[in-house]
């Protein structure tokens, strides 16, 4: 963009606006040159359809491509439209939000108070904004906000004028010129109807959220007034069972503990769960514990502490095979608890060991384990 000579006027001289009429798709800007004599630069006709009207007007469309359409982005791609104008501009728009951040360029401040232009919305249009300007000079541009869509009302009000509506008009006009080329209307329909329709989803989803958490909610309370309905007030004050738990596990004594001394292991052993050594380290592990009869100054133990038994004594608890990776789902604690109690079962059944499968039968008595 070459430097332009001069000083932007008080009034607009240029008209600049957008169109996103079908959602989610290619947006059109439309600048309109009222009086413009000078003819349009290479670099306006390489960006733009550009056309002197007979009149004496110009006009000028484009579309502006990218991942979502917007009104913003359709308003900004005519204001950089408009920045490439080869005399002193300015430049009349109904979008504020581009207006104002125009502004800020303008007036040396950065595009965004805190974020750099990469992370904002269309920042790279913005970039591209800020990198004509000052190669024109801020000097030679101004922009302005006028009344979109305006009436005859308004004017009477005096929130703009009769000639910047029709100019504001006849820039909103050049770029749904771009709309009505690109897209038939039909299509524009449909994009319509498709668009309303992905918004009902939405709204249905939302709405089906809101019910799910409602009903947890209500379930919670019902819950709570059934538990408090449950002990009668004439009972007086509800109890708490407690149950002791012991601190630590109290192993077998050498003594009084029993020895499985099981056969040699099975030359071929079941896979578990994708693991070939699980079952030989399980029968193992039963081999070389010594157990004692559960009772009331000496509880049972859990499922989980014998897995953590056996882990200690070498154990292997990672199900994962041996071509597994750092980026591999690991082994949960649920997962190896299930396969080690199906593969001391399996050694169990296998070995027909009476005296082991009395031992890891079912506690009758004693303190309750966690």
């Amino acid at each position: 963009m070459p430097t332009v000579e001069g000083i932007a006027p008080l009034e607009p001289n240029v008209f600049a606006d957008g169109s996103a009429s079908l959602p989610k798709t290619l947006c059109w800007s439309g600048i309109f040159y009222p009086g413009r004599v000078i003819p349009f630069t290479n670099l306006e006709h390489d960006l733009m359809q550009c056309n002197l009207t007979g009149n004496g007007d110009g006009e000028a469309l484009a579309a502006v491509n990218g991942p979502h359409a917007s009104s913003t982005r359709a308003e900004l791609g005519a204001m950089l439209g408009a920045a490439l104008t080869p005399y002193p501009a300015h430049v009349g728009m109904d979008n504020i939000s581009v207006v104002r951040r125009t502004d800020r360029i303008l007036q040396g401040l950065p595009i965004h108070p805190f974020r750099p232009w990469q992370l904002l919305p269309d920042g790279h249009l913005w970039k591209a904004l800020a990198d004509v300007i000052a190669s024109r000079g801020e000097a030679t541009f101004k922009v302005s906000w006028v009344k979109g869509h305006a009436k005859d009302m308004h004017v009477q009000k005096g929130i703009t004028t009769d000639w910047l509506k029709q100019c504001n008009a006849r820039a909103d006009a050049t770029a749904e010129q771009g709309q009505s080329k690109s897209h038939p209307d039909g299509l524009r329909k449909l994009g319509h109807i498709y668009c309303n329709r992905q918004s009902r989803y939405i709204d249905l989803v939302k709405y089906i959220h809101q019910v799910i958490i409602q009903t947890h909610i209500e379930e919670r309370r019902l819950r709570d007034i059934i538990a408090k309905n449950s002990h009668h007030p004439a009972l007086g004050k509800k109890q708490v069972k407690w149950y002791l738990i012991p601190t630590a596990l109290k192993w077998g004594r050498d003594e009084a503990s029993t020895n499985f001394s099981l056969q040699h292991v099975p030359l071929v052993c079941p896979t578990i769960c994708g693991s070939t050594t699980l079952y030989k380290e399980s029968w193992l592990f039963l081999n070389h514990i010594r157990v004692e009869h559960a009772s009331r100054d000496n509880p049972g133990i859990t499922w989980v502490e014998l897995l953590g038994l056996f882990a200690a004594r070498g154990g292997h608890v990672d199900l994962r095979g041996h071509d597994a990776t750092p980026a591999s789902t690991k082994t949960t604690l649920p997962q190896i608890t299930r396969a080690f109690k199906y593969a001391v079962k399996l050694v169990i059944r296998d070995t027909g060991n009476v005296t082991l499968r009395k031992y890891f039968g079912p506690a009758t008595g004693g303190a309750r384990r966690l």
